[in-house]
């Protein structure tokens, strides 16, 4: 606004970049003022449908409906003034409608999609199947799919492209960023990443002679006053100038569900995992088969997790030789590029 202002240009006309600067407040500024959030529990879980299965509850079980539609047109044309050139979506079906409504390219990035995912609870929820289809129909107007690794059926996309691993790297070393949150480079550093989901433990884990916990905010594990047990919050983080990946590659291990950022984040600063179930999740035995074939890995179950009992699956990570198998990991890049063509 103070580059483009009428009073700052000098001719006291609007320019089209001002123009272009007030519709995009006045888009943010409807979505702020009439956004709603409901903790209401069936809404909730109408909403966070991968909560639901994350957690082992049964998908779509006790859904009151589920309504699959694209967006209205008009209310996508109102978007117009922002010229958009095309929209990039990860990987959300009701992207490509909006692609469709603009008349701009629609490209996919991603190694699943939501109709592969919703397939394999059908046959258990029937009256939920005509989310599938309704899904592949917007699947299927994108322009293009970015295909990541580690992937899923995605036959819905008509055109797709193999691109590298798109991973997070650390940008600090390890005994930098060890050394800003007050870690000794003794220690051995296990980090719990459950991303938005978080965790609920019984108890602290068992203590380990050498060996320090670190869990991010979400993990809550009941006192938390004890020596080899450390929160690292947000603001912790950021006051250190860290992002999360340097915390992560400044561990010596991960407890985690399999989910694709964590996998490749680990592969790519070479952090061992150990892997606790998701449920029933079509992505999970993939995501198994990309841990157990690039890192160091042990099997934890969810009662072991709950309890605190994660010494053995340590210990077992820890014993295995590190596969060290060459990984592309410039996806980022790859797809960058294809963007920019793309958005010319």
């Amino acid at each position: 606004v103070q580059r483009y202002h009428p009073d700052r240009t000098g001719d006291g006309v609007d320019s089209e970049q001002i123009r272009l600067v007030n519709a995009a407040y006045g888009i943010l500024r409807e979505y702020t003022d009439n956004y709603r959030f409901s903790f209401a529990e069936e809404e909730f879980y109408e909403r966070e449908l991968q909560l639901r299965a994350a957690l082992q509850f049964p998908p779509f079980a006790r859904l009151t409906a589920v309504e699959v539609s694209g967006p209205e047109e008009p209310e996508v044309r109102d978007h117009a003034p922002l010229r958009t050139g095309l929209v990039l979506a990860e990987i959300t079906a009701p992207a490509f409608d909006v692609a469709t409504c603009l008349g701009v390219p629609g490209i996919g990035m991603g190694n699943f999609s939501w109709d592969w995912i919703y397939a394999d609870y059908t046959a258990q929820f029937p009256e939920y199947a005509h989310v599938v289809p309704a899904l592949r129909r917007s699947y299927a107007q994108a322009a293009l799919l970015l295909r990541l690794p580690f992937h899923g059926e995605l036959d819905a996309f008509q055109h797709i492209r193999d691109i590298p691993l798109v991973a997070r790297r650390a940008r600090l070393a390890r005994a930098k960023a060890r050394a800003r949150l007050g870690i000794s480079a003794r220690e051995k550093v296990v980090l719990l990443s459950f991303g938005g989901i978080g965790l609920r433990l019984r108890a602290l884990p068992e203590k380990i002679p050498g060996v320090t916990f670190v869990a991010t905010q979400g993990i809550a594990a009941g006192s938390a006053s004890t020596t080899h047990w450390r929160t690292v919050t947000n603001q912790e983080l950021a006051r250190a100038g860290m992002r999360y990946e340097d915390l992560l590659a400044a561990c010596d291990a991960v407890i985690t569900k399999p989910g694709y950022g964590i996998v490749a984040d680990c592969i790519a600063n070479r952090v061992p995992i150990v892997y606790t179930p998701r449920g029933r999740f079509a992505e999970y035995p993939i995501l198994v088969a990309a841990i157990e074939a690039h890192l160091q890995n042990a099997f934890l179950s969810n009662e072991d997790l709950l309890a605190g009992r994660w010494k053995g699956a340590l210990e077992r990570a820890w014993s295995q030789p590190d596969p060290d198998v060459p990984v592309d990991l410039g996806g980022a890049r790859a797809a960058a590029q294809i963007l920019c063509e793309a958005g010319n």
